[in-house]
């Protein structure tokens, strides 16, 4: 028959060994703790853990106490690990409030269309967030090294710009000032083209038509 080994046997009891309820626990420390010899002790020890939800090896530690030490080491760890898990949680929020705080600053996020006629005059909607909510503003917009005309803001995420002229397929930045509020570009946004009948005129900014 074959033996099984002293060190095998030993971990097998410690795998088949429970967590201890915080019950369990406090009244096994009990036995080796003088601070918790006496049953208001005890039951006050056992309502903290029920109440902070003492974690698994918490309760294990407490339950392996062999003096007061070893229980003010697993209380030292508990504080530490609480006080870990609080600052995270504190930076997920801090985190999460940058996010929010993003979400709402003023911005642009794009332009349509990307293409106007190298003669001037195409009308472009520029997109984004925040252009009129926190106030009136001045804008002034660049494609390249060129002014566009701002024909309006049309509402607090969209402005509505008549684009200049420029060099057949020449694709430039658009620059956007905004006073206050500073600079945002758009890289590489617009492309000047040769005009065609689907270049967007005035009457495309009327969208409360509908097309047949």
């Amino acid at each position: 028959m074959r033996l099984v080994s002293r060190s095998a046997l030993f971990l097998l009891a410690v795998g088949c060994r429970s967590t201890p309820t915080c019950e369990e626990a406090v009244h096994k420390a009990s036995s080796r703790v003088h601070a918790l010899s006496e049953p208001k002790e005890m039951s006050k020890a056992v309502g903290e853990c029920i109440k902070n939800q003492w974690p698994d090896d918490t309760r294990t530690c407490v339950a392996d106490a062999r003096d007061e030490p070893d229980l003010m080491a697993c209380v030292m760890r508990l504080a530490e690990t609480t006080r870990r898990a609080r600052s995270a949680a504190s930076l997920g929020d801090a985190a999460e409030t940058t996010q929010r705080d993003a979400a709402v600053q003023l911005r642009v996020t794009g332009l349509e269309p990307p293409t106007g006629d190298v003669e001037g005059g195409t009308y472009v909607r520029i997109r984004g967030n925040r252009f009129v909510a926190d106030g009136a503003r001045n804008a002034k917009v660049y494609f390249g090294s060129r002014q566009g005309t701002v024909v309006r803001f049309a509402s607090d995420s969209e402005m509505i710009v008549e684009a200049p002229g420029g060099k057949p397929n020449e694709v430039v930045d658009v620059l956007i000032i905004f006073e206050p509020g500073g600079e945002l570009k758009i890289n590489k946004g617009f492309t000047f083209v040769e005009k065609t009948d689907t270049t967007p005129t005035v009457n495309d900014l009327d969208t409360s038509k509908v097309k047949k």
